[in-house]
């Protein structure tokens, strides 16, 4: 059997069920790597405050955008990695290429329960499937943070946000960027 795993930071858990999570109806969410689904038990700010990926050799790197991101979301968190039946979910179009859905409920074949999950992510950085880049060696991938303008834009027609939204969202974690956004938008 080929599994597909999902983080949450509800323990416990012997079905899990569709939840709304930002598309137009509910699907139990899933990953083909263990690690990456590990990085959605917690992610307030998601994309605005940290960048990861899965690499092309199955590592995830993940890069803090902003300082102490990482101990923030991570450190003493208790959480859980369930693995599925890959069987049981599909890829569709709109979304990420690693990501996975069932429109149904899902039961579990198993649980892996963590009690600090920045210990779970240091351990996979041991083993070689986890890659942490702290704030400041952030420039090694990213010269500088314009691309959270795009971002911003890209966030605003996905979710359907207004001008207002989107600037007030990029805003709250990079106000130095905001004009830079407003004229986008003007061109909209």
């Amino acid at each position: 059997m080929e599994y597909v795993y999902h983080g949450s930071r509800t323990q416990n858990m012997v079905v899990l069920y569709p939840k709304d999570s930002g598309h137009s109806q509910k699907y139990v969410y899933s990953c083909d790597n263990p690690v990456h689904a590990a990085i959605f038990i917690n992610r307030p700010g998601g994309s605005f405050l940290a960048s990861w990926w899965e690499r092309k050799d199955g590592k995830i790197i993940f890069i803090e955008r902003q300082e102490g991101v990482f101990d923030s979301w991570y450190k003493d968190l208790k959480g859980s990695i369930y693995v599925m039946d890959k069987n049981l979910f599909r890829h569709e179009d709109f979304l990420h290429k690693f990501e996975l859905i069932s429109d149904n409920e899902v039961p579990v074949v198993k649980e892996i329960q963590f009690d600090d999950l920045k210990s779970y992510f240091l351990e996979q950085e041991e083993q070689g499937n986890f890659i942490f880049v702290p704030f400041e060696k952030r420039r090694e991938y990213y010269k500088d943070d314009k691309d959270m303008v795009e971002l911003a834009l890209t966030l605003m027609k996905k979710h359907n946000r207004s001008k207002k939204d989107t600037i007030d969202l990029l805003n709250k974690h990079w106000p130095s960027l905001v004009s830079n956004l407003k004229k986008k938008l003007a061109k909209i």
